[in-house]
């Protein structure tokens, strides 16, 4: 590890991206920051607070992510399933997430509120038991997916393949449905 940062506010004035890879933030804030494209391979995060940030096409190899919170960031392109799946525990509220891979991931200890999933991949993921409120997953991948007891009843513009992923116990709404009957062909009317 390069540095350990403890209970630090950075912003505008305080924050230089090559300080990230490799470090350790606890307790920290980041606020209305540009990441873009930074590397943040190996870095660890433990109850930090994102808001207002633009971490797009970040390199997150390895780095950790443990009880952190991501309000109205923009994070286009990133590869979250290249993060260190241990202890993995993320709340994610406004975000824009389109672009974007969990592929594989256990997902099950992270939250979504009103985010958007634009054309992400999230084949063989774990989402089973999450609430996705006000949740746009337009031209995303469900494939192999387990979304048992998952809740889809806020959510929009998904197309879930019902033979092809675990859906026992998932909950749509009547608003909704057409995004699970979409392979099958029917007109609904």
């Amino acid at each position: 590890m390069n540095q350990v940062y403890y209970n630090v506010i950075f912003d505008e004035q305080n924050f230089k991206k090559n300080i990230v890879e490799k470090s350790e933030f606890e307790a920290s804030s980041f606020n209305n920051l540009l990441f873009e494209e930074a590397p943040i391979n190996l870095s660890k995060f433990i109850d930090c607070q994102f808001v207002e940030c633009d971490l797009s096409n970040c390199k997150m190899n390895m780095a950790s992510f443990r009880d952190v919170e991501f309000q109205n960031c923009k994070m286009l392109g990133v590869r979250w399933d290249t993060v260190n799946p241990l202890l993995f525990k993320t709340t994610f509220k406004s975000c824009i997430l389109s672009h974007s891979s969990f592929l594989g991931m256990d997902l099950t200890k992270c939250s979504f509120d009103k985010c958007i999933f634009e054309n992400v991949e999230l084949g063989e993921a774990n989402l089973s038991g999450l609430v996705f409120d006000d949740c746009d997953f337009r031209q995303s991948n469900f494939e192999s997916t387990d979304l048992r007891k998952a809740d889809f009843r806020l959510a929009k513009n998904f197309e879930i393949n019902l033979n092809e992923n675990y859906v026992k116990g998932a909950k749509f709404s009547r608003h909704n449905i057409e995004g699970i009957l979409s392979h099958y062909q029917l007109l609904i009317e």
